[in-house]
Order: structure tokens, then sequence, then C-alpha cells
């Protein structure tokens, strides 16, 4: 009997009855095979056959390859746990246990199919991402182009797009505020004096004009363009896109602020005496009437993640409702003096203020602490974030839009700033789905071009821009179904609601 070294480094017996000596003896008394080895006991012992992986080398040599086998085949599984089908060929070659490296080839396999897979459907669903401005030096600053100088550098599409305006300052019924619809489709127009219209502002397109003869303080649209309420001079009415009168709630008296929560299809409606209405627009019934110790809320916005409305007072503090309860959530001590301008950003993680102390200031919502804060030229009165997470700033005639805000560095300077001679800023809001900011002013409403601000692929089952009249429908009926009941607005961010 011999050994021999296999690839394994596990000796195998193996009986040499099939080597039988074919000649006689020798002179010692021994057997001779064909090859003339010799053995006095019949049976012959030679070297033993080289292995392809492991030749007949000496036995130090072989423990040094064993172990660095070993660290390999380690080393090998650790790779591929860490990132699945990275591990290059030549490294599952040279894998000495097969089963190990089946199975490593075969999740190899599957990865590299999967990563095929996922570039095939980013090239069908045309996947774009969002363009800022880059600056070419150290020196150069963003916020001096002109929006002459960005329409020349855009397509044909933003361009018309970045060029509206209504000059309404001859009709002397500004201010004027502008909101958009949830798809961006229908632009709503509403002077202080009572002039509203509904219109379609890519085709300019007028839906429908009317002119109410009495002070209008705040407008917004609901589930869809074909519907809008309008805070008046003593109540809070509901248009339809025609400007038809189809409601008229009296439970709310001198509505100052409207926002619609579209997940709950809730009409959240703040007074001038700090009452906070939620009426539901579906029935047409009042589900909640919270009132405020703090008085003189001169400010509020809703958080798109979990749908809680925030209120800023007179005293500089900030207060978080939700209908479910009679006192507020969360109360914030935010500025020296009262609070001119809310915004969440969309993920629902920070939110902006702004004061008539001349700060504006960011918060995160999960410590509730101040993140930084920054000195204004002149106290805020509007604010907006986009959906890429810009902010839009609205400060007497000038619009300043920050990049960068809700991060825990504080950027140096603005992205993008315009100036309007003779105009005074009342409202900002961006186009969902375009590079668009819609400015409200006291002389009517025009837009300007900000690169990046706006989600460049779109979600069909959200409202769509593009949709017809037929998927519009089909939303609406779906949005219906899916109603969320109000007690799922909690601050919870991760439950329903």
């Amino acid at each position: 009997e011999y050994r021999e070294q296999g690839a394994s480094g596990i000796g195998v017996v193996i009986e040499m009855a099939k080597l039988r000596i074919g000649g006689g003896t020798s002179k010692g008394g021994g057997r001779k095979d064909e090859k003339g080895f010799e053995s006095s006991s019949g049976v012959l012992k030679g070297k033993a056959t080289e292995d392809s992986r492991f030749p007949l080398v000496p036995k130090a040599r072989q423990k040094k390859r064993k172990k660095k086998a070993r660290e390999m085949e380690t080393a090998a599984v650790a790779r591929v746990q860490a990132r699945p089908g990275l591990l290059p060929r030549s490294e599952l070659r040279a894998i000495v246990d097969k089963k190990l490296r089946r199975q490593l080839i075969g999740v190899t396999k599957r990865a590299r199919a999967a990563v095929e897979r996922n570039v095939a459907a980013a090239v069908a669903l045309h996947v774009e991402s969002s363009g800022f401005i880059e600056t070419e030096g150290e020196l150069e600053r963003s916020y001096k182009l002109t929006q002459d100088k960005i329409r020349g550098e855009v397509d044909e599409q933003t361009r018309v797009m970045g060029s509206f305006e209504l000059n309404l300052e001859s009709s002397l019924l500004g201010p004027y505020i502008a909101r958009y619809s949830r798809s961006g489709r229908s632009l709503l127009v509403a002077g202080k004096k009572g002039h509203l219209a509904d219109l379609d502002w890519r085709k300019a397109k007028p839906y429908g004009e009317i002119f109410v003869n009495e002070t209008v303080r705040d407008a917004t649209f609901l589930h869809n363009d074909q519907y809008f309420a309008v805070s008046q001079r003593k109540y809070a009415f509901i248009y339809d896109s025609n400007g038809i009168e189809l409601h008229c709630l009296r439970n709310i008296t001198e509505p100052t602020c409207l926002s619609f929560l579209p997940y709950h299809f809730l009409l959240a409606s703040l007074t001038r005496d700090g009452v906070l209405h939620y009426t539901d627009t579906t029935v047409g019934q009042q589900v909640a009437t919270l009132k405020s110790r703090i008085p003189n809320a001169r400010a509020m916005t809703q958080n798109p993640a979990n749908a809680c409305i925030h209120r800023g007072h007179a005293n500089g503090i900030v207060t978080v409702w939700s209908p479910i309860s009679t006192q507020p959530l969360v109360t914030m001590l935010c500025h020296r003096g009262g609070v001119t301008a809310l915004a969440v950003e969309p993920r629902g993680v920070y939110m902006a203020t702004a004061g008539v102390d001349g700060c504006l200031k960011i918060w995160d919502l999960r410590t509730y602490k101040e993140l930084h804060s920054r000195r204004t030229i002149r106290p805020v009165s509007t604010l907006a974030v986009s959906q890429k997470g810009l902010l839009a700033s609205g400060l007497g005639s000038h619009v300043q839009i920050w990049k960068d805000m809700f991060s825990s560095r504080r950027p140096d300077s603005v992205y993008l700033e315009q100036h309007l001679p003779s105009r005074v800023v009342e409202s900002v809001q961006f186009c969902p789905f375009e590079d668009i900011l819609l400015l409200g002013t006291s002389g009517g409403v025009q837009t300007m071009i900000v690169p990046g601000s706006g989600e460049p692929n779109i979600d069909s089952f959200v409202p769509n821009p593009f949709e017809s009249v037929r998927s519009r429908r089909e939303m609406e009926v779906s949005s219906l179904l899916d109603k969320l009941a109000p007690e799922t607005i909690t601050l919870d961010q991760n439950a329903v609601g």
C-alpha cells in the first residue's frame, strides 16, 4: 500500500492489486513489474501519481498551499456575502471546494442577470436625473446668472414655460397669489380684491374666470384640477373649474389660510380667531374643530409625509396639529418675533421657518432642534420647497432659491436670485415635474426657470400632467376607494397616514 496526495490534501489508500508483477523475481527475491519496480512482499511501492492541483512536492509546501486555498475560499465567501455577484471569475476558478464553487458561480450568474435586467428596465423607462447648475471655477457663482442666460441654454419647452407671464397690474385687483394643481397642469390665480381665474397655463387656455366682489385671502385646488376652494371675506367657498359656486362652508367664518390633504380628502382651514377646521370634502361634514390658546396664527402649511398641520403664531411659536387631538402635538419656539412663513420638505424630515426677526431657520423634525439659520435682507413673506429639496423664499421684490439647505452643512451662497422691480412677491410655488417656479406678485403672475427643482421621472400612480379625461376619472375613483381616515394622521411617518 502507498498513499497518494489528492487535491483536498487527504491521503487516499491505493491498492495495487491491478499492478501485479508481469515478470520473474529479482536477485533479492522480490518481484518486478513492467516498469522495473521491485518489492519483496509482492506489492509494489512506487511513487504517487501527480495531481493537477497539488503535484508531488514536499509536505511543508503542500501545507502552505492548502492554507492559502482555505484563505482564498474564506475571502471569496466574505466578498460574496458583502456584495453578491461581484466576484471575479479567476477567484471562482481558484476555489478548491467543488460544492462551494458551484454555489458561488450560481450566485454570481443570478446577480449579473439582475444587473442586466435593471439596465434594460432603466433604458425602457427612460429614467432621468435632475441637472443643477454647475460652476466651473471657485470664483464663479450660480446666482449671478440671469433668466435670459438660462433660457438660452435650456430646451424649447422649458424656455416657453419659463417665459409665462400674466401682467394684471392694470386690473387693480391685486396683489395676486397663484397655485398649481397637484399634477401641475392647471393654474389658479386669485386676486385679493375678488378676481379668480382657472386656466391651463401650458396651452394658455382659460377654464373659467369670475369676480366675487369681496376680499380673497387664500385659494387652493382640491383632489384634482376640477375643484378649488377659496377663503373669502366671511366664509369659505368651493367652486368648479368653470367658476360655478358649488358649496358655501358657513361654519368656517373669516378663513385666512387653506390647505388640502389629498389622501384624506380633508380641507384644513385656519380662521382669523385661530380656530383650525377640518372638513371632509367627500360628504361635506366637519370632522374636527380645534381651538388654540395661542392667538394670532399667521401662517399654515402641511407636512406631506404625515399630513399634520403646522401653524406659525405671532409670538414666534410653531405648533403641530392632528384632528384626533384637541391639543397641539408639538409646540416649538422658533423665532423671537412672529412667524411669517412655513414650509416642510417632501420627506417630512426638515422644516423651514421665517419670522419678522429677519431669520430663516431650518429645523430637524426628528429631534425638534435647529439645524442652522441665516439672516435675510428683510423678513421673508412666503416659502416653498421643490420635489428635489430646493427652498424658494420671497422677500419684498426679491426671490431667492437655496440649494442644500436641508443638510447639516449650511450653504455658502444662494443658488439663484431674481429681482422684480416695482413688484412685491406674494406667493411662490414650484411646478411638479418641471424646473419652473411660479411667482404671485402685486402686479400679476409670472414664472422663472430653476434647473434641477422638478422630479424628472413621472409616476402614473400619482397625478399625471399628461393624463386624459378617462385616466383622471379612474384616478378620482381609486383615490376615493383608498381614502384614509382622519385617525391615521399622526406624527409617526411609518404609520399609515
